[in-house]
């Protein structure tokens, strides 16, 4: 197939040719010549025309074709560079779990002791009282570190362990009652359950949270919950009226949108 720079050039030809035979024929005039001549010129400028023409569309392809292969390499290059950083952050993020296991699992090695010629606490101190008073039981202290306990179930929470965060969350709960976390740590019980399919569970640990801690952070959320157990069980009235609840309770919040749209599928 020929190019367009090959067709003009072979248009010339073919008009040479022909200017060459009327030559030889002796039977063109003057005139004919003339007009010939300027057809050969006209063809010369469209060819020349015609050449450049292409010579630009090649550049613009080379040109294209370099800039696709810039962006190309550029676009390569970025996805280098996210999975690289991806793959920092992920192995920062396992060296700093790790430490918070490993802080978890060090015991108490400095221990903050009274002035000197002060008497040391224990369990067997006998006091002298007044005849007629009672005497109060004295208050064990935790067995456990409480932070620690609690930063080490949720840490199971988010490794899939279900069972034993359970556990220890139990554990964390009865040693550590009045510890600042006890109220997120029936939120996270709630939550394994959830996950284990074990709704009525979950139900029963988000209830205890907001009955006994209605001003907690956990609270709207707890009740989207409810919300999701019931639908899950097949309470779809309820589950309804649940959702109506955190809408009426929490209004902007990421729960109020989520219980929006859960109402739209339940119509």
């Amino acid at each position: 197939m020929l190019t367009l720079r090959n067709k003009y050039t072979a248009a010339t030809l073919i008009v040479a040719v022909m200017f060459m035979g009327l030559g030889l024929s002796g039977c063109c005039t003057k005139r004919q010549l003339d007009e010939l001549g300027a057809e050969v010129r006209d063809l010369k400028t469209q060819n020349l025309t015609t050449q450049q023409i292409v010579a630009r569309m090649d550049s613009t392809i080379v040109a294209g074709a370099d800039a696709n292969n810039k962006l190309r390499n550029d676009v390569s290059i970025t996805v280098s560079d996210l999975q690289r950083q991806m793959d920092m952050l992920l192995e920062n993020y396992n060296q700093l779990l790790a430490q918070i296991q490993q802080l978890n699992l060090q015991p108490v090695t400095h221990v903050i002791r009274s002035s000197p010629g002060a008497q040391e606490p224990t369990s067997a101190t006998v006091t002298q009282e007044e005849p007629g008073t009672q005497t109060q039981a004295p208050v064990e202290p935790p067995r456990i570190d409480c932070g620690a306990a609690y930063d080490e179930s949720f840490i199971l929470v988010r490794q899939g362990e279900y069972d034993r965060a359970i556990e220890n969350f139990d554990n964390y709960i009865a040693q550590c009652p009045g510890h600042e976390s006890v109220e997120f740590a029936y939120y996270w019980l709630g939550e394994c359950y959830y996950a284990q399919e074990k709704y009525v569970d979950a139900i029963n640990m988000f209830e205890y949270l907001l009955e006994n801690y209605k001003s907690s952070v956990k609270a709207s959320s707890a009740l989207y919950k409810v919300g999701r157990s019931q639908q899950e069980l097949g309470k779809v009235d309820q589950a309804k009226a649940t959702y109506q609840r955190v809408i009426d309770d929490y209004p902007g919040s990421l729960e109020d949108s989520q219980a929006r749209e859960r109402l739209k599928d339940l119509q």
